[in-house]
């Protein structure tokens, strides 16, 4: 099982792109976006309610999704407009050209 940082790294591991291992040190790269700007393959980064630095990493899949891992439940989809995702949206990244 992965948890959402190794997931992102084994992702795009995949299509020849190397990610640092933390979800904090991934979203120290690439090209910052905006969330209503947001295309398929950015990487999307989330705080945790009473957390003070990033925690979570996921791959925005388009249309208001991302691909998201954890080591519970896997890897699902998860709205990034939900009540439980939108107020941890901290930032996005564009890694892909």
């Amino acid at each position: 099982m992965f948890d959402c940082s190794s997931f992102t790294l084994k992702a795009f591991q995949a299509v020849g792109i190397s990610l640092p291992r933390t979800s904090s040190a991934q979203s120290q790269i690439g090209k910052p976006v905006s969330s209503n700007s947001l295309q398929k393959g950015d990487l999307v980064f989330l705080i945790p309610i009473k957390m003070e630095v990033i925690n979570h990493v996921g791959i925005y899949a388009g249309n208001g999704q991302m691909l998201n891992a954890s080591t519970s439940k896997g890897v699902s989809y998860a709205n990034i407009n939900s009540s439980y995702w939108e107020p941890r949206f901290v930032k996005a990244v564009r890694v892909l050209n």
